[in-house]
């Protein structure tokens, strides 16, 4: 549509409180007549919603756009604006695309234009007729003046067109869910008060709800609750944070969390195994960092003063450890020394100098432990030294430059691809070290693999790219719609190769073309002319 009494800003911020008001205006007039923003049950299994957006608003160039796209002249104003628009029908769950055309009309207070709203196309002819009747204009003074936004106080509708064309996306999502475990040793536990303790796990279940759901634009919700939780004694043991008289006064409570998402699937589909994998160890790792910043101490300490029960450190199980890994679980009550050869273990000695060893001498607490027992040197001080494991290494004996296996693996912090190594100054230049992958980390012979299995919503290319050494992503030179110019560009870095190069492509869900002709087709098709004479094809 085109209106006139509109100056476009070029401030960006401006620019969009605008686009913002004038979209309102077009949700509140629809909603006043029971079409839009109304979620209606077309099935027991599928709901839809409908609302209408603004795409794109420019200065109006009226006699080319004229010609162009074949505007009706309202009135005599002469415009200042151009406004693209949409209306978006969006269904959830088992949906039937015919049925998804079809509006409910049995209110009894639907007009006689009932029979042609009653389609989507319905819709948009009532959206049209609202606007070229005035009545979008006068809501739009309306708001203005109720809003101090004075330059808005004399607009006209000058022309407006609509596009019968509907096209129709279809967006798979997974549900997917796991269970993390958080263990607490909890002082004088068989003596507290369960009311003593619920604040306890409580803050923890609101913390992690904050804190710990991956931040992704993939991710459509996230809740996390609390499944069930359980005690176990701690007998015996050496810590670094403990005294062994408070163990003996202490047990760890171990808290099951259920972790429920739903996740976009990008347009390869969803394999929902690897989706879970990856989720699960993405939140296993932010999880690990926090607790060793005391990032989720101080969250939980900020919501109740039950941490006071606590006699040291919170722990991030494993699936197949029986005890938290950090905790101390060897005893010596009732048990004879054994007879196995603990020679080839690697173990840590704390003291003057922070190292593992695999010498005679392991403590005979951190025998019969596979808390304690490394099958190498990195994986011990990955374990036990992990706030300086190349220090570890090089006390221990080892050399950084031959550390680790060089497979490839995710790092959850840029969400691209790493290698198991440890950066040295002796290395090859073309290695992408990321420390020591753990035992437990899954891990890649190549980059690409490491990036389709693992971040499936980023683009391949550009997950490759900003993984392997020099890190340059050139982009596809592909053609991709962007809907803030209201053209297709290049995927390429701006200011490279071409004058189209619009910024290299992150995403996945984006659809790339081969030339701008058919991205102009299929993406921007109500301004298709205008696109590809602007790309020059």
């Amino acid at each position: 549509l085109e209106m006139s009494g509109i100056n476009v800003p070029d401030n960006e911020e401006e620019l969009q409180e605008l686009i913002d008001f004038l979209q309102e205006q077009l949700q509140a007039g629809l909603a006043r007549r029971r079409r839009l923003l109304q979620a209606r049950e077309l099935s027991g299994e599928c709901i839809c919603t409908s609302e209408v957006r603004i795409t794109s608003i420019s200065s109006a160039q009226r006699q080319r756009r004229n010609q162009m796209l074949g505007w009706r002249k309202l009135q005599g104003s002469q415009g200042g604006a151009v406004i693209a628009y949409e209306i978006v029908l969006t269904c959830d769950g088992a949906c039937d695309e015919d049925e998804t055309e079809e509006e409910d009309t049995s209110d009894s207070d639907t007009n006689d234009t009932a029979n042609d709203s009653s389609s989507f196309l319905g819709i948009s002819a009532e959206l049209s007729d609202f606007i070229s009747s005035g009545g979008f204009a006068e809501d739009v003074k309306k708001a203005a003046e109720e809003t101090g936004m004075d330059s808005l106080t004399s607009v006209v509708v000058e022309s407006v067109a609509v596009s019968n064309e509907i096209q129709t996306t279809t967006e798979a999502n997974a549900a997917i869910q796991f269970v993390i475990t958080i263990s607490l040793p909890v002082q004088n536990l068989d003596q507290s008060d369960q009311t003593q303790v619920d604040p306890l796990i409580t803050a923890l279940t609101n913390v992690l709800g904050r804190i710990a759901c991956p931040q992704d634009e993939i991710i459509k919700g996230c809740i996390v609750s609390i499944a069930q939780y359980k005690t176990k004694s701690v007998a015996f043991g050496s810590s670094r944070h403990l005294s062994v008289s408070r163990l003996l006064q202490s047990q760890i409570l171990s808290l099951d969390y259920d972790f429920s998402l739903d996740v976009s699937c990008p347009n390869s589909g969803c394999n929902v195994d690897s989706i879970t994998s990856t989720m699960q160890e993405a939140v296993s790792q932010f999880i690990i960092t926090s607790i060793e910043n005391n990032d989720l101490l101080a969250g939980v300490s900020e919501e109740t003063n039950a941490v006071a029960l606590l006699s040291g450190a919170m722990v991030l199980e494993s699936e197949d450890d029986s005890c938290p890994c950090a905790c101390p679980t060897s005893t010596v009550s009732g048990t004879t020394a054994t007879t196995n050869n603990h020679a080839a273990a690697w173990y840590p000695l704390w003291g003057a100098t922070d190292k593992c060893s695999n010498a005679p001498g392991m403590p005979y607490y951190m025998k019969d432990s596979p808390h304690y027992n490394s099958i190498s040197m990195e994986e011990c001080c990955r374990a036990h030294f992990h706030w300086d494991v190349s220090g570890c290494i090089v006390k221990s004996g080892g050399e950084l430059s031959q550390v680790g296996t060089q497979e490839w693996f995710v790092d959850w912090q840029t969400y691209r691809c790493v290698q198991s190594c440890i950066a040295d100054v002796n290395q090859d230049d073309g290695l992408n070290c990321g420390g020591i992958a753990a035992q437990e980390t899954v891990r890649f012979s190549s980059a690409e693999e490491c990036c389709t299995t693992m971040v499936p919503w980023v683009l391949t290319s550009t997950c490759v790219a900003e993984s392997v050494p020099p890190h340059v992503n050139s982009g596809s030179l592909k053609w991709y719609a962007s809907y803030d110019t209201s053209n297709c560009v290049m995927d390429c870095p701006v200011g490279s190769s071409s004058i189209h190069c619009h910024g290299v492509v992150t995403a996945s869900y984006i659809t790339l073309y081969d030339d701008a002709s058919t991205c102009c087709a299929e993406k921007l098709w109500w301004v298709k002319d205008k696109c590809i004479a602007d790309t020059g094809t």
